[in-house]
């Protein structure tokens, strides 16, 4: 980390200068292999997030939040399972709530 962290300084500069970095076996992809950035930036904050439809494999999903555990958790950060809820298949039934919300009846 030390060499990569000494390299970055150099090549680039200090303002690019890396803080930190996780190793995990493979990144979430989409199956046209595009990296789920937005799902490792949202797990990485703790917020909630959605995985599309299209994940290749949900495997990386669990390797990259325990990666982060680890590289967080000395820091005093808590990476939760911010999970959000499978995204509305469209079918009114199923994205009705039962709070009333949608109005009509």
């Amino acid at each position: 980390m030390q060499t990569t962290r000494e390299a970055v300084r150099q090549q680039v500069g200090a303002i690019a200068s890396l803080g930190a970095a996780a190793v995990v076996d493979a990144l979430p992809k989409t199956r046209s292999g595009k990296t789920l950035r937005g799902v490792i930036q949202k797990i990485a904050d703790g917020e909630p997030y959605t995985l599309p439809g299209t994940i290749e494999d949900e495997a990386p999903i669990e390797g990259v939040r325990e990666a982060l555990r680890a590289l967080l958790a000395p820091a005093g950060v808590l990476v939760l399972d911010a999970r959000a809820a499978e995204a509305p298949t469209g079918d009114d039934d199923d994205a009705a709530s039962d709070d009333g919300a949608r109005g009509g009846g």
